[in-house]
């Protein structure tokens, strides 16, 4: 499998304005960046050298941010990035219930699940309101005996989460090779032993059925694999999506309808949504 070189892209002076910001992360997630952190006025983002487009990135920055936003692009190693995460990456607990950790973070016995995290160039570390919200309702789920899908599983955290809830099996698959890699490095670091995890995208999943699928992507890709889902999913099982905003939730929920999908309910955390459906038809 393919090792790629990644590129950091850091824009300065971008406005203090959550939505611009928010905006930003998913347009530039369209154009193959794979994850960011925020820095003061700074954002950085990620991105193989290779699908990096210097002038379609800038023409974007530009319509959202203005043209004030100044970009620095340099090259970074991959042996690097976990010295950078081990400098900005906090332990999240999620209501008491879910830690979730790298292995430089101090233990919490107290808690009932632990996830242990090395995010790498991956998404999904629980900082991000998608990730949370996604696990928040997991909680609430029986995962006891169930099939499960998790569809951009990123570093493998749902898919970790799913196992350690009961599920009978786990198969989980993204896009990116990278997180093909940092995704079976977070299964044997948490000990699963349940997860099959495979690069590709939605054709996977022909002739695959399960009880209950994830999908934490974004918009776009959502309402492109609805009707994927929909063929996946047994009849009463159980579909949740994030990765789009609040003013989304209508269009998300009009087309998982006409796939044969009822909306349960649904968490909002700064203008994002994680939603639950239920399979009727």
């Amino acid at each position: 499998m393919k090792q790629h070189q990644f590129l950091q892209v850091s824009l300065l002076e971008i406005p203090d304005d959550e939505e611009i910001r928010d905006i930003l992360m998913t347009v530039l997630l369209d154009m193959d960046f794979d994850s960011f952190w925020e820095e003061d006025d700074k954002l950085h983002g990620y991105i193989a050298t290779e699908k990096y487009n210097s002038q379609k990135t800038s023409e974007a920055i530009s319509a959202i941010a203005g043209d004030s936003v100044k970009i620095v692009v340099a090259a970074l190693e991959n042996k690097n990035w976990n010295e950078e995460w081990e400098k900005n990456f906090d332990p999240v607990d999620i209501d008491g219930q879910i830690y979730v950790y790298a292995p430089f973070h101090p233990e919490r016995p107290e808690i009932p699940y632990k996830i242990r995290i090395v995010p790498k160039m991956s998404f999904g570390t629980a900082h991000h309101a998608t990730t949370s919200s996604m696990l928040k309702l997991m909680l609430d789920i029986n995962f006891e005996n169930q099939l499960v899908i998790d569809a951009g599983t990123g570093t493998g955290i749902l898919a970790v989460f799913a196992e350690m809830k009961g599920a009978e099996s786990v198969f989980a698959y993204d896009n990116d090779d990278w997180s093909v890699v940092n995704s079976l490095e977070n299964i044997e670091r948490n000990a699963c032993k349940k997860i099959d995890i495979v690069l590709g995208e939605n054709d996977v999943l022909k002739g695959k059925k399960c009880d209950i699928l994830l999908a934490n992507i974004h918009k776009n890709v959502i309402l492109n694999d609805l009707s994927a889902y929909a063929s996946t999913l047994n009849k009463g099982g159980i579909l949740l999506l994030s990765g789009f905003y609040t003013d989304d939730l209508p269009d998300i929920s009009e087309a998982c309808e006409k796939n044969g999908f009822e909306i349960d309910t649904f968490l909002t955390k700064e203008n994002w949504v994680a939603a639950r459906f239920t399979k009727i038809k």
